[in-house]
C-alpha cells in the first residue's frame, strides 16, 4: 500500500475492511490499484499498518485526510474510490444518487470517542457554562452531528454559542491560545490534546 501523508508516499498494502471486501471478490489475479481515503483514527491506523490487501490481490493507495468532510470532497472529485466518515453525508449522498454511490459496509467504534475540550484553567464544568462562548468545531462531520443531538438533549442549540468552523488539526491550538473557549473533538485528537497541551 502507498500511504500519501504530508506529500510523502510510504509503500504498503491495505484493505479497508468490509468496504473493500466486495471489491476484492471481483479483483483479477493481477494486483489492482484502489485509491482509498483514510483518517487519523484508530480503525484506519490499523488498516494502514496491516497488509490487508495482499490476499485479495489489491494494491491500495491510501490518502490520509484530516476529516470525513475533506475525504468526501476528494471522493466526489474522483481522487479516491472508497471513503469513510460520518454517516450523515454518506447516507444523504447514497440516497440522492443510488445508481452512482453505494454504502457497502459500516463500522462503529465504542467508548467515549467525542469530547468537548476546554483549557485546564477554564471555569466551565459543563456545556451550559459555555453559552454565548466560542466553540471550535468541524462542521459536517459525524462528530458535529452528534454534538448537535447532545445540545438538543441539554435543551440548547447551536444558536446558543458562537460556532467557529475549523480543521481538526487546529482545534487544540485554538483552545490553548484562547481563540475559542472550547472545542468539539474526536479520538485520537482528544488524547493527543490532553497529552500535549494545556487542555
Amino acid at each position: 500500500m502507498r500511504l500519501v501523508k504530508d506529500g510523502v508516499r510510504h509503500t504498503r498494502r491495505m484493505l479497508g475492511g468490509l468496504a473493500l471486501a466486495g471489491l476484492a471478490a471481483a479483483a483479477p489475479a493481477a494486483a489492482e490499484t484502489l485509491a482509498v481515503g483514510v483518517q487519523q483514527v484508530p480503525p484506519d491506523e490499523v488498516y494502514i499498518a496491516r497488509d490487508w490487501g495482499e490476499p485479495y490481490g489489491l494494491e491500495v493507495e491510501a490518502t490520509q485526510f484530516s476529516s470525513g468532510g475533506d475525504m468526501l470532497k476528494a471522493f466526489l472529485a474522483g481522487r479516491v474510490m472508497v471513503a469513510n466518515g460520518g454517516s450523515g453525508r454518506l447516507v444523504t449522498l447514497a440516497a440522492q444518487q443510488p445508481e452512482t454511490f453505494y454504502i457497502i459496509g459500516t463500522q462503529q467504534s465504542g467508548g467515549d470517542r467525542y469530547s468537548l475540550v476546554v483549557r485546564k484553567d477554564s471555569e466551565a464544568s459543563g456545556i451550559a457554562d459555555l453559552k454565548g462562548k466560542k466553540l471550535g468545531v468541524v462542521t459536517g462531520t459525524g462528530t458535529y452531528g452528534t454534538f448537535l443531538v447532545y445540545l438538543q438533549e441539554q435543551g440548547l442549540s447551536e444558536a446558543d454559542f458562537q460556532i467557529v468552523n475549523m480543521k481538526i488539526d487546529d482545534l487544540r491550538a485554538a483552545v490553548e491560545q484562547q481563540l475559542v473557549d472550547a472545542a468539539v473533538m474526536w479520538e485520537p485528537f482528544v488524547a493527543i490534546a490532553e497529552e500535549m497541551g494545556n487542555v
